[in-house]
């Protein structure tokens, strides 16, 4: 079992690196009062019916010939569902994004989480997890590959600066979930920190990669939108997501889990 922020649903095997030192943050948690993260909101294919649309659409570009729906051919744990993007060669590729408002919260730290599988050529199965402010003011980026492939994850501040740093890079052949803390206090310096891991299907639950790596920035407005945009490419590629989490956190909670996702494994 794997104690992180999000849905722990499909994960109930055990290991003994991913188990111990998120428990010992939890038993600190509990000893000093911490209370739980609060989830905002949370999109899991496994309540969905295949073939449908996924509950958040397209909120910019045009999608042209490019599908979103649900699927259940691939999935992390080899049943239930997951959400595809599938542009095919024959097709007309689209630019675009699909997301949503992220509701009202009052805390220090906003939590986003997704899984992930990207299928097809590395310089083009890309795509990136993006937070707005408005519709017209963007603000971080965690881009999940590269155009020059190599499969980084790379923070970006979308500031004059454009300042970014790679904090990790993801395994192709496996299902992944990031999990990123944006810290929300207002004129306040902090870093922002991401949380890499894979999918263990022997022991049916996330194991973190490296260390939670972060990008300072200086927080000059809140989240209000989310976004996952969609490469430009002509490529034929399938992009699969999965539970997909939007959570808070205070400056408390955050510290206890700092301790874990800031640890080499």
């Amino acid at each position: 079992m794997s104690i992180t922020i999000g849905k722990l649903r499909r994960s109930y095997g055990f290991s003994f690196t991913t188990v111990l030192r998120p428990l010992c943050c939890l038993l600190f948690a509990m000893a000093y009062g911490a209370s739980a993260a609060t989830l905002l909101l949370s999109f899991n294919a496994d309540d969905l019916v295949p073939g449908r649309e996924p509950p958040f659409q397209r909120n910019w570009g045009n999608e042209k010939d490019d599908i979103w729906r649900v699927d259940n051919l691939e999935t992390y744990n080899g049943s239930g569902n997951a959400f595809l993007f599938d542009r095919q060669a024959e097709g007309d590729p689209g630019s675009w994004g699909a997301g949503f408002q992220i509701p009202s919260y009052k805390a220090d730290w906003i939590v986003l989480q997704l899984a992930f599988k990207f299928e097809g050529p590395a310089t083009a199965a890309k795509a990136s997890m993006e937070v707005r402010n408005s519709s017209s003011n963007r603000l971080y980026y965690a881009n999940l590959g590269s155009s020059k492939g190599k499969d980084p994850v790379t923070l970006i501040n979308a500031d004059n600066t454009w300042k970014s740093e790679v904090v990790n890079h993801f395994d192709r052949k496996k299902w992944n979930r990031v999990t990123w803390y944006i810290p929300t206090a207002l004129g306040e310096t902090q870093k922002m920190l991401l949380q890499l891991e894979t999918y263990d299907r022997e022991t049916a639950s996330w194991i973190q990669v490296g260390k939670g790596e972060g990008l300072e920035i200086e927080v000059t407005s809140l989240p209000k939108i989310f976004r996952i945009n969609f490469p430009s490419d002509s490529q034929p590629i399938q992009l699969y997501f999965d539970d997909l989490t939007v959570s808070s956190l205070s400056n408390q909670e955050m510290d206890i889990l700092r301790q874990s996702i800031e640890m080499v494994q």
